[in-house]
């Protein structure tokens, strides 16, 4: 069905940029009808193997005609139209009027700085990746916008610069914390170790038990240097060594079987020819779909009231987010600035894993402090704006709650590996069961009925599973995406995903369930590389097929270069701090008053609505915080009953900020 999602929609592309045709590409494959103006300005960079790969049996048409509509006009900055043709308009824009390229966005928007070489020198990556996420977000609050049946025109606007830098967040808000300039290192806790017939990546950042299993006789000594995981950051060179002596004698097979007897993150770094055969391309879809329905429940009954032309695209829509750490979490928040209503779902006994105890980096003053759990720079960027509920959905009485607000609920969405969420009888079939309509998306890491279904999995893993790493770097000498890139493009996915499973329930008067593996969403952003027309010849780290371009050092600071045959443009490689007063991101950092942290600035949204920027969320809710709230308006459960669950350890009220009252 994800084949149809958007089959009600039509859309025009009225200039040609890598960003704007990939939104069309990703459109067509969704099913929507795709038109590209035969006026249509090219940039630079939209060379034609990104053309004929995202636009091939594209028709093309003359939208000057008075009687040409759409619903959807997909432009950039360089095409400003002077008349109307669609209900939406959605622009791709540099900042500034000015036509970058994907090179100068990663190192303005600062991505270039979390990416590095052992050697020290930024690395830009591959292809148009940042171009292409800012497509996603675009296409997730145009199509929001557009599912509002009574929505009024819109024009929607993303700051592909900007998007760069709200995508990667922490090290811009772990500066405001403590005043660290965090960068990434291809070091620890993320290792890229050779096998005796490949590459894998490890990750090494959970319980130190779990690695010293992995490792037996390899295990370093003493102990106490690795146990906790500021001591691997800190001996990551030690460790990495110790990785490579233990999988350099064996096989890749071997290493990986290891890692799943251990439950250690551990994933093959394929090659491009192996993604191909996994993934073949399909000229009527030219991107990668990394979502799938996987079930359809009983009739739906949509709601009598219709939303208000006025408000966010997505005001109304009321989303149970059980997601944790980075891909779901940044999802939901995505879908929470363009106006849905999210609440996070905590357990009193297993809240976010980025609630407890991390690196001190993560803390103001790199302080943890007692009340640790509100105050991890990680998950103050990624929940602001939502509301949390602490309930024990272990317990007979904390599921039956569960069950009771998924009734009043759009959408369940959870990113466990297969088959957590059947055995907490918490599955789409248990939802619809007890009356339940809401769309219920799962986020696993890889495809369940694919043969990595049980394996654990973060951004690194996913690096390994789309031959990213080798793309950042070369078949020699692989490289991770700095700040685990396979994360936000996940979570990206997922949200156009969620605003997808509404226009199918809505046309189908059933709700649906849908999976996303999030390995392959690093997949769908490499297309011209694994899925062109005509491929594209794999680049080696800062090499671009359209110029020469290199990061240099003047008086130690990185600078950017890049040149079409007589023309040398430079550029800063931004680091946090810069990154907060650049010109480039005016306007996306504005200040939150974290209760237990005092009060901080935080990227917002790169996106316009209308002109306006959409409003930066208020501060992460703590652990909890609304539990009381949400069940007294969601469910109308009374203060004395919401007492008694409380007593009997159903639902939990005490987790607050220092200060902040949940009772009655």
């Amino acid at each position: 069905m994800t084949h149809n999602m958007f089959s009600e929609v039509t859309a025009v592309v009225t200039s040609l940029s890598p960003a704007t045709v990939y939104a069309a590409g990703l459109l067509r494959s969704l099913g929507a009808r795709v038109e590209q103006c035969v006026h249509a300005p090219r940039s630079r960079d939209a060379d034609d193997t990104l053309i004929q790969t995202y636009l091939e049996q594209v028709d093309q048409v003359d939208t000057k005609k008075d009687e040409y509509r759409v619903d959807l006009e997909i432009s950039n900055q360089n095409n400003p139209c002077s008349s109307r043709i669609a209900q939406t308009r959605l622009s791709l824009d540099d900042p500034a009027a000015t036509e970058y390229n994907e090179f100068a966005r990663s190192c303005l928007g600062g991505a270039a700085t979390y990416t590095y070489r052992n050697d020290g020198t930024p690395v830009y990556g591959f292809g148009d990746r940042y171009a292409y996420l800012a497509a996603i977000y675009g296409l997730t609050a145009s199509l929001g916008q557009l599912y509002r049946q009574a929505g009024k025109p819109a024009d929607i606007r993303i700051d592909l610069i900007q998007m760069v830098t709200a995508l990667l967040p922490y090290p811009t808000v772990q500066y405001e914390y403590n005043g660290t300039e965090t960068t990434s290192a291809q070091s620890g806790p993320r290792y890229v170790t050779p096998t005796r017939d490949g590459f894998v990546v490890i990750y090494a950042g959970f319980d130190w038990p779990s690695i010293a299993r992995l490792l037996g006789d390899f295990t370093p000594q003493p102990e106490s240097k690795f146990e906790n995981i500021d001591a691997r950051f800190e001996n990551s060179i030690e460790l990495g060594t110790v990785f490579e002596h233990w999988a350099g004698g064996k096989s890749t097979t071997e290493v990986l079987d290891a890692g799943r007897e251990a439950n250690v993150a551990i994933a093959q770094i394929a090659k491009p020819s192996e993604v191909v055969e996994r993934y073949p391309r399909n000229s009527e879809k030219p991107v990668h779909v990394p979502f799938r329905v996987v079930g359809e429940g009983g009739v739906w009954e949509p709601p009598t009231e219709t939303n208000s032309s006025d408000g966010l695209p997505l005001e109304g829509v009321r989303i149970l987010d059980f997601t944790q750490v980075w891909s779901g979490p940044y999802a939901t928040r995505i879908l929470t600035e363009l106006g849905a209503d999210v609440v996070k779902v905590e357990s009193p006994s297993r809240p976010d894993w980025l609630r407890k105890l991390g690196p001190s980096n993560r803390y103001p003053d790199l302080e943890p402090g007692p009340d640790f759990e509100n105050r991890n720079a990680w998950f103050n960027t990624q929940n602001r704006g939502k509301r949390a509920i602490s309930i024990d959905f272990k317990s007979v009485n904390g599921r039956q709650l569960i069950y009771d607000l998924s009734r009043s609920a759009d959408i369940v969405v959870s990113n466990t590996r297969p088959g957590v969420m059947e055995r907490l009888s918490l599955a789409s079939s248990d939802f619809w069961q007890t009356g339940a309509s809401c769309n219920v998306i799962q986020m696993p890491g890889f495809a369940s009925n694919g043969p990595e279904a049980a394996d654990m999995a973060l951004g690194a893993q996913y690096d390994a599973f789309s031959s990213a790493a080798f793309f950042t770097g070369s078949l020699e000498a692989p490289l991770l995406t700095g700040f685990a890139l396979g994360d936000p493009v996940a979570g990206a996915f997922s949200a156009l995903a969620m605003v997808g499973s509404l226009y199918l329930r809505r046309r189908s008067g059933r709700p649906i369930a849908l999976e996303l593996a999030q390995a392959e969403a690093m997949v769908s952003i490499m297309p011209e590389f694994l899925h062109a027309k005509l491929p594209v010849e794999r680049p080696k780290g800062n090499e671009d097929r359209r110029a020469e371009q290199e990061i240099k050092y003047e008086d130690g600071v990185p600078i950017a270069t890049r040149t079409i045959g007589e023309d040398t443009v430079s550029y800063p490689t931004r680091n946090p701090s810069e990154l907060m007063t650049a010109e480039e991101t005016r306007g996306l950092f504005d200040w939150v008053d974290q209760p237990s942290c005092g009060t901080h600035r935080y990227p917002g949204s790169p996106a316009t609505i209308g002109g306006e920027r959409l409003e930066l969320l208020k501060a992460a809710p703590a652990r909890g915080e609304h539990t009381c709230e949400v069940l007294s308006s969601w469910l109308d459960i009374d203060p004395q009953d919401l007492d008694v669950l409380a007593d009997i350890e159903v639902i939990n009220q005490a987790r607050t900020h220092e200060g902040v009252s949940n009772e009655g």
